[in-house]
């Protein structure tokens, strides 16, 4: 608020936006932020040892013409993970990115909007709303998996192995 006595005494305005804040009316914690993570079993792929059990049984040794039913190898479900949480194409990432450049998702343009002279409770209120609002059209549009390529296929749309899942069956050809 300007405290000041010139022609903006008691104007409002958002002076940051924070990484993060808690809803006041559903105490619900939410993230400015693009924020992803990759699990912990595709860690350490190739050339270095995966050791994890789900890692070893990622056998690589699909091949379109002469084993259609083989399985992705560790290294490139890690690739095609980070590619689908943060990939350059069709990713959770570009999705987000997407949404945050439309002005009425943008958290910095709907927050640059609350200028005003208005009561402070009122002011917190509509603008925790509108940065909320904003917040979940966001995660909305970055959550939609149908617009993405799942683990088994690169970014490019190219399958590369069924994934092996529990109970795995066997590498052995």
């Amino acid at each position: 608020m300007v405290n000041d006595n010139g022609p903006n005494h008691g104007f409002l305005y958002v002076a940051r936006i924070r990484e993060s804040f808690t809803d006041a009316e559903t105490g619900k914690f939410t993230p400015t932020a693009f924020y992803w993570e990759v699990s912990g079993d595709l860690e350490n792929p190739p050339p270095i040892v995966a050791t994890g059990q789900f890692a070893q049984a990622q056998c690589g040794n699909y091949n379109p013409v002469t084993n259609s039913t083989g399985f992705i190898s560790v290294g490139n479900l890690d690739s095609n993970a980070r590619g689908h949480e943060a990939g350059t194409v069709r990713s959770h990432w570009t999705l987000y990115k997407a949404a945050q450049d439309d002005p009425a998702n943008n958290l910095g343009v709907v927050a640059d909007r609350f200028v005003e002279l208005a009561d402070p409770n009122t002011f917190n209120t509509d603008l925790r709303r509108g940065l909320l609002n904003a917040r979940t059209r966001i995660g909305i549009a970055t959550d939609d998996e149908s617009l993405l390529f799942t683990a088994d296929y690169n970014q490019f749309g190219i399958f590369l192995g069924d994934v092996n899942f529990v109970p795995y069956a066997s590498c052995a050809p």
